[in-house]
């Protein structure tokens, strides 16, 4: 992969104590996207103001890691054109290193506003976008080969043939090298339909050493029907993915089944703001934790955290917390002076 060239060597290893060509915690490979959401309820044609943000969920988790102190590499794609240089900006001010390939195509669109006080239409436009442009030989392999953690979703596989030969190159040469492969399921049924997905999402969660699903997910790479449990659906999905599975399910909690062993945690009760984005920081604040080589109860909590912190925020990212403003969920304070 080519790097970010616009960037300076001290911008490319942009983490507190970091250096270029030290290895990184977690490297992540995928799509980055402009987010633009409507301010207030309603339809969206009615809607007279935006905000912008930055979006995708390998970017989403690449953020919320970096905040907790893990060092981070994006790796995907980056329009030369100005959207694709407030991402690269958003995610250096996070911490991130951003090791970018440029291309002449457009950065993609997510759009998003608020129909009701309780739903969210979110609609994507990233045909022949930047994302869409990533491909084999565009990922960086010594970077790989010197991090402890590999993160890849099963959304960028969807966005076409030359897009998932990659994640599965970046997969492979984690795997070569002993680097550990974390992989978030994360389907979406308006890229891809069950039938053409399933396949290639259990290749990948087989080929994981760490695979994180929703609870729907979880049924569609079982095939399991009659379960609602948690941890009966994590045991399923360790029947079907690597050593260590982890089934969330929003404000039901989580479970996770590692190396035959049942863990369970709690959602933490916050009022929910935004729920867009929270999967991604819960897979952040599990595998920020899990490169620490924290305990499976730990690695869970932190992981709940993140998931709140992220929920009773607005916006995709930008509600993730610092280490240290971890203990607010504990506080019995309203005001923390």
């Amino acid at each position: 992969m080519t790097g970010d060239t616009n960037a300076p060597a001290s911008d490319r290893a942009a983490r507190a104590g970091g250096e270029p060509g030290d290895g990184h915690d977690i490297v992540t490979v995928g799509e980055a996207l402009a987010v633009w959401v409507a301010a207030g309820v309603g339809p969206l044609a009615s809607a007279r103001s935006f905000t912008l943000s930055a979006g995708g969920a390998e970017l989403n988790t690449a953020i919320a890691a970096s905040r907790l102190q893990a060092k981070t590499a994006w790796c995907g794609p980056l329009s030369r054109d100005s959207l694709g240089e407030f991402l690269r900006q958003r995610m250096l001010a996070a911490g991130v290193d951003v090791l970018a390939s440029k291309t002449d195509a457009p950065t993609g669109i997510l759009v998003r506003h608020r129909r009701l006080s309780t739903v969210d239409v979110v609609s994507y436009h990233r045909q022949g976008s930047a994302g869409v442009a990533l491909a084999p030989g565009m990922v960086p392999e010594e970077v790989i080969r010197a991090a402890r953690a590999l993160h890849v979703t099963g959304i960028t596989p969807a966005l076409g043939p030359s897009a998932r030969a990659a994640v599965f190159e970046a997969v492979e040469i984690a795997s070569a090298a002993g680097v550990m492969v974390s992989f978030d399921v994360n389907y979406r049924r308006a890229l891809w339909s069950p039938d053409a997905a399933r396949s290639v999402l259990r290749d990948l969660s087989k080929r994981a050493d760490l695979t994180f699903a929703g609870l729907e997910e979880a049924i569609l790479l079982t095939g399991t029907t009659g379960m609602s449990g948690l941890v009966e659906m994590a045991a399923a999905m360790a029947s079907v993915a690597g050593a260590e599975v982890v089934v969330r399910d929003g404000p039901h909690g989580a479970a996770a089944v590692i190396d035959d062993q049942v863990f369970e945690q709690p959602a933490f009760d916050v009022v929910l703001v935004d729920a867009i984005g929270a999967g991604d920081g819960f897979t952040a604040g599990y595998l920020a934790a899990r490169v620490k080589d924290e305990s499976p109860r730990r690695r869970l909590r932190q992981a709940a955290a993140l998931g709140a912190f992220v929920a009773a925020s607005d916006g995709d990212s930008e509600g993730s917390p610092s280490t240290a403003e971890l203990r607010l969920l504990e506080s019995s304070q309203d005001v923390d002076r």
